[in-house]
């Protein structure tokens, strides 16, 4: 292996170790997600400091030349990691559509129930004299009545 494909692999495996322990301690990336980088970048770090390594097994794979070995290998890796968070990607979508028809449905009971509450209380409030004088007037002609303030229980109840 040439030395600037081993140069190269110890720079992205430096710079590599670098970011994901930044990320690490700035609580961007969990440690459970970050693993995967770690070990590429501990792949690389031992293909560049034991390069007979990448030299016997692309001879054994039949590459041409190591860092044909390396690239291809970076590159399937990538795919395989870039398929599974596609993967990943497509569940959290579907939750998140779900999450959202949920809140939705709960969204439509609370501006119900508010409603509800709303007409209660002007409906106290707006037939209070009505209800008031049909109480007077029961009382008056001496009629029976079920209920202190029939017609707020009518209106509420009737209202929707």
């Amino acid at each position: 292996m040439s030395l600037m494909v081993r140069i190269l692999c110890l720079a992205g495996a430096a710079i590599t170790f670098i970011f994901i322990t930044t990320n690490i301690r700035k609580k961007r990336i969990q440690i459970e997600d970050s693993l995967f980088w770690i070990l590429l970048a501990a792949a690389l770090l031992i293909i560049a400091i034991f390069p007979q390594l990448a030299s016997a097994i692309s001879q054994l794979l039949g590459f041409l030349s190591p860092s044909n070995l390396v690239f291809a290998s970076v590159i399937a890796i990538l795919l395989a990691k870039m398929f599974s968070l596609t993967t990943e990607l497509s569940t959290l979508k579907h939750r998140v559509n779900e999450l959202a028809q949920e809140e939705a449905l709960m969204g439509k009971e609370d501006q119900t129930l508010l409603q509800l509450r709303k007409c209660a209380f002007q409906g106290v409030h707006r037939h209070a004299p009505r209800a008031i004088a049909t109480h007077v007037l029961c009382q008056l002609f001496a009629l029976p009545h079920q209920a202190p303030l029939p017609c707020v229980t009518y209106d509420f109840c009737h209202a929707f």
